[in-house]
């Protein structure tokens, strides 16, 4: 790889520690979804809740799917805007 990840989305970290330490290793940002039964402490963006229902899994994850692809319209349309006013201007006199 050679881009630095944003961040990483581990849906739970106590089965994900490899992930779990090799982002912390890389100074990349995690996002999990922790449980009582685990620690939060090395997580950057902890999401408490329960990550053995599937039902709360499926919740969370597409509002995180959601909030990616909001993320990136928004970068979209502000590429799209500056390109537009950037574009050289012919006056014909």
């Amino acid at each position: 790889m050679h881009t630095k990840l944003g961040a990483v989305f581990i849906v739970d970290i106590k089965a994900d520690e490899n992930a779990m330490r090799e982002a912390n290793k890389l100074g990349v940002p995690i996002v999990a979804i922790v449980d009582t039964n685990t620690n939060p402490s090395n997580i950057k963006y902890p999401v408490p809740a329960n990550d053995d229902a599937i039902k709360t899994i499926q919740l969370v994850t597409d509002y995180v799917v959601s909030a990616i692809n909001s993320g990136k319209a928004s970068i979209k349309k502000t590429t799209e805007k500056t390109e537009k006013t950037t574009e050289p201007t012919i006056v014909l006199g």
